[in-house]
Order: structure tokens, then sequence, then C-alpha cells
């Protein structure tokens, strides 16, 4: 595997602390005390805190990149115009679900235990549309 052969400057690293609310603080504080805006978002990672980043971002167009948010919602283009991942979203994996459900297992009924945020709550519809 070869190096990256780009010259980065990193600056603006936060720690979202598994919160939206912390990371959009993070983001709008970030915009609002500098004058040059970071060509570019890396992360974060969970999906709700990406939703609320890349809100904040595309109003000062700016792309964000996330490496692990999967939530369904996130692909909607003109909800959030400047958010790209790294990642599939959880369509595929929820019919691979649904699938061996049905085919392999041959159940009919089931259950999905998931928390209450923007990737539970995704994958949860996602299971239930591609399921009934």
């Amino acid at each position: 595997m070869r190096a990256c052969d780009k010259n980065w400057t990193l600056t603006g690293l936060v720690d979202t602390q598994s919160s939206s609310l912390v990371a959009t603080r993070h983001i709008v504080r970030w915009f609002d005390e500098h004058a040059s805006h970071p060509h570019v978002i890396v992360g974060p990672a969970r999906s709700s805190e990406a939703g609320a980043v890349a809100t904040v971002a595309s109003a000062q167009n700016v792309p964000v990149i996330s490496y692990w948010a999967t939530a369904p919602e996130l692909s909607s283009s003109p909800r959030f115009p400047n958010f790209m991942r790294t990642i599939p979203c959880d369509r595929g994996s929820a019919f691979a679900v649904c699938s061996f459900w049905a085919t392999e297992m041959h159940f009919s009924a089931g259950a999905v235990v998931y928390a209450h945020d923007a990737y539970g709550d995704g994958y949860n519809s996602v299971l239930r549309h591609l399921c009934v």
C-alpha cells in the first residue's frame, strides 16, 4: 500500500463524544471563529452526528466525508447535498438480512431491536420496508 502523496494541513480536530449536539456546536464554532473554512470535513463516524455536521457544512458549501455513517437517510441528496461516505448505506445489508430470513431460515416473523438514533431508526425503517 502506498502512502498518501498529498500534503494536508489538519486543523480543528474535535471529539464529538458521540453526540450530534456536541458535533454541531464544534462545527458552528469553527465556522464562526475562522476566516478560512476547511476544504473538506472528514467524519464524524456516527450517522446522527454526520447528518448534523453535513447540514451545517452544506450551508458553507463544505463537503463532509464519513467513513462509518451508514444511515439510509444520509443518501438523500436534497437534504445532504455535500455529504459523501466511504462505506455503503444500510439498504444492502438490510436486503441481505431479509433474504436470509426468508429463503434460508424460512422465517415468517421477526423483531427488530434497535437504538432510537439516525442509524437505528434508518435500519429499522429499511428492514420493515424490505422484509414485508
